[in-house]
């Protein structure tokens, strides 16, 4: 399992999970914390972004939403919570809509990896060799009429 952040501002942050490990709710909260909130603040210094997730069930459980609420009120920072999130809409998540297939293709370009050690070193050089111009690119794509979230907005939005 792999997971990535990107913003208008390009490139955030990529995680390898082990093999075998899953990415459950103190996981997932974990890399919050150690992580992704800390690259998010890297590339928006002044704290003006707006952190979207997806439905997957560690990111709306109740802990990890206690959270973000908790990051929100210490520090100021902005996110979109799963309640006002639109369960069922790709059309405003870059990740779902763009980027997961793109890695696919580029990953898979010469055929299936021969082993896991393979697979995670055609992961990198996809994350390394990926521009901020397409990135930004596909935020511009999204459509936030669909998203229900009055905050979302592409030029603050970080995925």
């Amino acid at each position: 399992m792999v997971f990535c952040a990107i913003s208008m501002r390009g490139k955030v942050c990529i995680h390898m999970f082990e093999e075998g490990e899953n990415e459950d709710g103190e996981i997932y909260r974990q890399l919050l914390v150690d992580l992704i909130i800390p690259a998010c603040l890297e590339v928006y210094p002044d704290g003006d972004f707006i952190f979207q997730q997806d439905g997957a069930g560690p990111h709306t459980a109740k802990e990890t939403q206690q959270l973000l609420t908790d990051l929100s009120n210490r520090f100021g920072l902005k996110f979109i919570a799963s309640k006002e999130w639109h369960p069922y809409s790709i059309d405003v998540n870059a990740c779902d809509f763009r980027l997961w297939a793109h890695a696919q293709q580029e990953i898979y370009a010469t055929g299936s990896p021969s082993s896991m050690s393979e697979l995670r070193e055609r992961i990198m050089r996809w994350w390394n060799c990926l521009s901020d111009d397409l990135i930004r690119k596909w935020m511009q794509e999204l459509r936030p009429g669909t998203s229900g979230c009055r905050e979302w907005n592409p030029d603050r939005a970080m995925i």
